[in-house]
């Protein structure tokens, strides 16, 4: 991102997110910093296993293809493999078949969770605006993607393991990109009642809404610290009904103003998660300045 394009997002969270609120006293990184002892390791090839244990690595299938074909990484070569649930590891390209590659283990990392788990709970978006939400949702580190199926979606999805596949595969690679360490866990398209039911708990649920009435984000998230995660629910662009959005706050969901426009679902997700990203990295700053 560019420094002018980095500034606008700036300025767009506080109008969108932080009005009244204190922002300008936070301190806010939204680059990311690696956890004390590990070694950075993004100008490497990154390439998914789901298993890493032992001292030799066969890559298979589309990671084999992308290595040999895509990058065309040579034997010899060093690469980064990770398995989408913190851990990764440094390697080196010991030997290369038409359809395979072994690594040769040579140093294991582990990244710790970054804080609260987020749930992305969204209306299905048409098309590739779904393949950007799912990409975005990964870069800005959604710990679990739940598409929901309110009375007003135009966008069903049919759940089937062939459509959860393609979904998945555009995670990996959006984290083989970015860096990310974790995969998030998508799961069927669901109606919004069983939505609702699975968030029993210490779970802190925020709905999108266009009401000005509703509380600035910010303010929310103060009630964040007790909580034991964060569920973002947001409706398609027709919003939920009333009787939708009455249920949610009868199980605890806080109405967060999203700004006065009509936005898209993945708009609209996308502007939520990422100023939840920025309170929680604001907050972690806060607390390594006090421990000095």
């Amino acid at each position: 991102m560019s420094i002018c394009g980095y500034t606008i997002f700036q300025r767009n969270l506080r109008q969108m997110f932080f009005s009244s609120c204190p922002f300008d006293k936070l301190k806010i990184n939204l680059r990311g910093k690696w956890s004390s002892g590990e070694k950075l390791i993004m100008s490497k090839a990154r390439f998914f296993s789901a298993e890493l244990g032992g001292q030799v690595i066969e890559l298979g299938g589309a990671e084999a293809h992308h290595l040999l074909n895509v990058r065309r990484v040579r034997i010899g070569e060093e690469v980064e493999l990770f398995d989408g649930k913190g851990r990764k590891l440094r390697g080196r390209v010991s030997r290369t078949g038409k359809k395979a590659a072994i690594i040769e283990v040579l140093e294991r990392y582990a990244k710790a969770p970054a804080g609260l788990e987020i749930v992305v709970a969204c209306a299905l978006a048409k098309g590739n605006r779904w393949d950007w939400l799912l990409e975005k949702c990964v870069e800005l580190g959604a710990g679990k993607i739940w598409p929901v199926i309110f009375e007003r979606s135009v966008v069903k999805g049919s759940g089937s393991a062939e459509q959860l596949s393609k979904w998945n595969r555009r995670c990996v690679e959006a984290a083989k990109q970015c860096g990310q360490a974790y995969l998030p866990e998508i799961s069927q398209p669901r109606g919004l009642k069983e939505i609702l039911e699975g968030t029993k708990g210490n779970w802190l649920g925020l709905v999108g809404a266009l009401n000005a009435s509703a509380e600035p984000i910010l303010r929310v998230l103060q009630k964040a610290n007790r909580a034991g995660g964060l569920v973002l629910l947001v409706g398609p662009e027709g919003g939920l009904t009333a009787q939708e959005q009455r249920r949610a706050e009868e199980r605890g969901y806080e109405a967060v103003f999203l700004g006065e426009n009509t936005l898209r679902v993945e708009t609209a997700t996308i502007g939520l998660l990422a100023a939840v990203r920025a309170w929680m990295e604001a907050k972690s700053n806060i607390k390594n300045q006090n421990a000095k």
